[in-house]
């Protein structure tokens, strides 16, 4: 027999599972089009400083490229889960589409400071945020008995957390380029991790 407890205003924690994939799918997809603005805008760079900064720009590339390798795997297993389970994707894909590769290229062609300033505010951002949901699923897990989607559960648990291992992964590579160093770095930090926590906010609901 199984028992779910929910007080007035508790959401079913199918609909909270389903929410989790909808916002962490628009996340990394919002993630890698950030990382292709940046890669796009320092090849832009590379060939315009090509004759002075070539070593500087071959090795800033390799990074972003190495981070947006690293996303792929978390918005595919988001992307399968979401259609094993017949869930939706957020409404708003389109504009994160335009949002994420916009940001990603304005802030990679304001140099290595301004495009790792973005990845320190967006990363800090998505790791309290992954930890956060790791909460709630083994809240789930735990406060729920005989869960038919166990299996799924304990796997989404294992691979959030290591998505966010990853993206602290990538916040720790952000600062050793010493983005704090960029002239407005604290409101530009500030502006970005909003910008983050509204597109979270926003995609918990359409």
């Amino acid at each position: 027999m199984r028992h779910n407890f929910y007080l007035p205003g508790d959401k079913p924690h199918e609909n909270v599972i389903d929410e989790i994939i909808r916002v962490d799918h628009s996340g990394e997809y919002g993630a890698k089009k950030i990382y292709q603005g940046q890669i796009l805008a320092t090849k832009h760079l590379k060939k315009l400083y090509r004759k002075h900064d070539d070593i500087k720009y071959n090795k800033l590339l390799q990074t972003l490229q190495q981070m947006y390798d690293s996303e792929l795997p978390h918005y595919e297993f988001f992307t399968n889960l979401m259609n094993l389970r017949k869930s939706r994707p957020s409404f708003m894909l389109p504009l994160w589409s335009t949002v994420g590769f916009t940001i990603g290229y304005i802030s990679g062609i304001a140099g290595e400071n301004v495009a790792m300033a973005c990845t320190e505010g967006v990363e800090e951002i998505i790791g309290n945020h992954y930890n956060e949901q790791l909460k709630t699923v083994k809240d789930i897990i735990s406060n729920n008995e005989q869960l038919n989607d166990k299996p799924l559960l304990d796997s989404l648990h294992n691979k959030i957390e290591q998505f966010m291992h990853d993206e602290l992964e990538h916040l720790h590579t952000s600062t050793h380029y010493n983005a704090e160093k960029m002239c407005g770095y604290f409101y530009f930090n500030m502006l970005v991790k909003s910008i983050t926590r509204i597109a979270i906010s926003i995609a918990k609901s359409i």
